[in-house]
């Protein structure tokens, strides 16, 4: 009776019958209660990982791969829009679990469940001191002769009405439901970040991405050269036009033979989350959140379909934006002028005076994502405003209100960021 009342106990908790009697059936009854603790702490680790794997396979579906493209790898990619395609690999190296950010060869690691600290001067956060025991800080090489205010904008402080109940959202996204949200006063950089600047930071920290860490990136099929295409044997199963390339980073675009020289104020690409937050600390700035990052979008034009209003062109017909015309993925027609990304500040900026916060690349916030109902997904970060690659037809996501999310360790051809700061006494 008493080996049956606490099994009966363990139910209720974990709302899991199958799993637990399974278990429980491998129990020795008379020794239930002394360890009821521990099972119940071990049974709630398998289900976890039981969920992570139904979930992945869910994702991943099991359509064959056609025979006329190169093979699949299908664990590599999440089910979704032009964003979301992502690495399935371990994310840490370290033998902490905390993520780290590397300088040179020296390690800081951070505390993930609050936003990285505005100033340059870790010593002086109490986020920082005593609450991340296993934080190291041998060296702190924090750049502070570069100063970036003269391209931020201060965006005031106010409320507005955040995501979208329009016919264009994505159910799955959970744009919806309309909800208010306030904002402090914030510095915005006027424009993402380029590779001329991301390269300054590389200069002085020895940094080295993730994609060059792993030695490939994911890069949109009609952008490659043909004796690059031909050597690539994997594609995404869900987008067989994203190519995973050998020798593809924020520095080589396009893979091996490709080159930044012409495009030193494009926005850096190939960048992962950790990637991104390791530049803001050197900045002495951080990413922005998703609320911070989509009020700042609207420009003051609450409640729009787009960053400049509800309409997709211009009065003369030109684009608001650089995304996809044409027929996705195999012909572009160009009408915006770019097959890729594009100079910061090609395109008019909203009502705050920001450029590119819809279409060009994705952009990484602090958020981790969040499926209704259950708690943060830490290893998965909300990005915002769509890239080059969005079409009707395949990712209608250049919209301030939509949203998707990727892996901290992901890095793709359209997929960049922009860093945010709290302004002083004074500024405000």
């Amino acid at each position: 009776t008493e080996c049956t009342s606490y099994r009966n106990a363990r139910h209720t908790t974990l709302h899991n019958n199958m799993i637990l009697d399974l278990i429980s059936s491998q129990f020795d009854c008379t020794r239930v209660k002394r360890r009821h603790t521990l099972h119940v702490t071990r049974l709630r680790v398998l289900s976890m990982i039981v969920l992570l794997l139904v979930q992945l396979h869910t994702c991943v579906g099991d359509s064959p791969v056609p025979q006329s493209s190169p093979s699949s790898a299908p664990h590599e990619a999440e089910c979704g829009g032009c964003g979301s395609v992502r690495r399935n690999s371990p994310l840490d190296e370290t033998s902490s679990s905390l993520p780290g950010i590397q300088f040179a060869s020296k390690t800081i690691y951070i505390e993930e469940s609050g936003a990285p600290p505005e100033s340059s001067d870790l010593s002086s956060d109490s986020s920082f001191s005593g609450g991340v025991a296993r934080r190291r800080a041998t060296e702190k090489r924090f750049h502070t002769a570069l100063n970036r205010k003269e391209d931020q904008v201060l965006v005031p402080a106010g409320v507005f009405t955040m995501g979208s109940e329009s016919p264009l959202r994505y159910p799955a996204d959970h744009e919806s439901p309309l909800h208010l949200e306030r904002v402090s006063t914030l510095l915005v950089d006027r424009h993402e970040v380029t590779n001329e600047e991301f390269a300054q930071f590389v200069t002085e920290t020895g940094h080295m991405t993730d994609a060059e860490q792993y030695g490939w990136s994911y890069c949109f099929e009609h952008h490659l050269e043909p004796e690059v295409a031909d050597l690539v044997t994997e594609v995404v199963h869900a987008a067989p036009w994203w190519f995973k390339v050998e020798g593809a980073d924020w520095q080589h675009p396009e893979g091996p033979g490709s080159s930044i020289a012409e495009r030193a104020r494009h926005p850096v690409s190939h960048v992962s989350w950790k990637d991104a937050n390791a530049y803001c600390l050197w900045r002495g700035a951080r990413l922005p959140t998703e609320v911070e990052w989509e009020y700042a979008a609207r420009g003051g034009r609450h409640m729009k379909l787009y960053c400049h209003g509800d309409a997709e062109k211009r009065k003369d017909g030109t684009l608001w934006a650089n995304t996809f015309q044409g027929h996705f993925p195999d012909h572009n027609s160009l009408e915006d002028g770019f097959a890729g990304t594009s100079p910061v500040g090609s395109f008019p900026a909203n009502g705050y005076g920001l450029y590119d916060m819809c279409g060009n690349v994705w952009e990484w916030t602090h958020t981790p994502w969040k499926e209704p109902g259950e708690p943060d997904q830490e290893f998965e970060r909300v990005i915002k405003g769509g890239s080059y690659m969005c079409h009707p037809s395949y990712c209608n996501r250049a919209r301030p209100a939509a949203r998707l999310h990727n892996s901290l360790d992901s890095s793709l051809a359209n997929l960049g960021f922009r860093c945010v700061q709290r302004p002083s006494t004074s500024e405000q």
